[in-house]
């Protein structure tokens, strides 16, 4: 009994510290009326990068299930026909094709069209996750890849790296296709939002998630080892033991999740390890 009032008491004041340190690096900014995409379209000509920030292209993107699509297909008349709308983010289980809901393997092709304003700054996309591989268009141009999208499961290779994609919008009007591809997770699709503003807010919310992490990460391993240090030197109470465990499988979520730090760490990490160790920490903490 008295073990279980310790380890509930750590982690109270754990959670302190957690709220504590995210309320101090971070900074919410609401804006009154975020755009949405609607039927695959997205209007930012009244959005302003530098003083709103970076934006969500969450909304209604076209769908087009079981098809990898270049962008030059769009250029054909007539341009193919999408299976339907999908929102992002999201994950492409259950939705209906055919009047049957769909599993979360499979390969689809994801498009929108954006109208920008008047630029004079650098641009940049910051992406996530999506389950599991995919490639980037902007324009008719390669822009990004993560892993191989493929139409099979040989053909594709997954891979988790989120990054921040600099570029310089070529002209007011943005067409963004994305191939994904899902043989090896249980769900599919975007299921993370994407950003667009300018790069130097981009970069600085990327760098921002990734500080906090990173505290997050130093702040739980040393109350970790702290107990496990008391364990050592009063092993007959087993408490410091299991929650500075705990602490330490915690400290290895911040590493694994969001931004997903190892993988700066170690850039070759095998994406089955990197999943598995992600799934592992997040059930230990349940």
């Amino acid at each position: 009994m008295a073990s279980i009032l310790y380890i509930s008491r750590c982690r109270l004041i754990l959670l302190v510290l957690l709220l504590s340190i995210l309320t101090s690096c971070t900074r919410d900014v609401v804006h009154s009326k975020i755009p949405a995409a609607i039927r695959g379209k997205l209007d930012l000509t009244a959005w302003d990068f530098e003083s709103e920030g970076p934006v969500p292209l969450n909304g209604e993107w076209a769908f087009y299930w079981n098809r990898h699509l270049k962008p030059t297909d769009f250029a054909q008349m007539p341009s193919p026909k999408p299976t339907g709308l999908i929102v992002v983010p999201g994950v492409w289980n259950g939705y209906e094709v055919a009047g049957q809901p769909i599993s979360g393997a499979g390969y689809a092709t994801y498009r929108l069209q954006i109208r920008l304003g008047y630029l004079r700054e650098r641009l940049a996309f910051k992406f996530l996750d999506m389950a599991t591989a995919f490639a980037v268009y902007v324009n008719g141009q390669p822009l990004f890849s993560s892993g191989m999208p493929g139409q099979t499961r040989q053909t594709t290779k997954p891979r988790f790296a989120p990054q921040v994609i600099d570029f310089h919008p070529p002209a007011e009007h943005l067409d963004i296709v994305i191939r994904v591809s899902n043989f090896h997770h249980r769900k599919g699709g975007v299921w993370e939002a994407i950003y667009l503003g300018s790069a130097n807010d981009v970069h600085a919310m990327r760098e921002g998630s990734l500080l906090v992490n990173l505290l997050l990460f130093g702040s739980i391993a040393i109350i970790g080892l702290y107990h496990l240090s008391l364990f050592a030197l009063r092993p007959g109470d087993q408490s410091p033991l299991f929650f500075g465990l705990y602490c330490l499988i915690m400290g290895l979520r911040m590493l694994t999740t969001g931004e997903r730090f190892v993988m700066q760490l170690v850039p070759g990490l095998h994406w089955e390890i990197l999943i598995k160790a992600s799934y592992l920490v997040s059930a230990e903490l349940l």
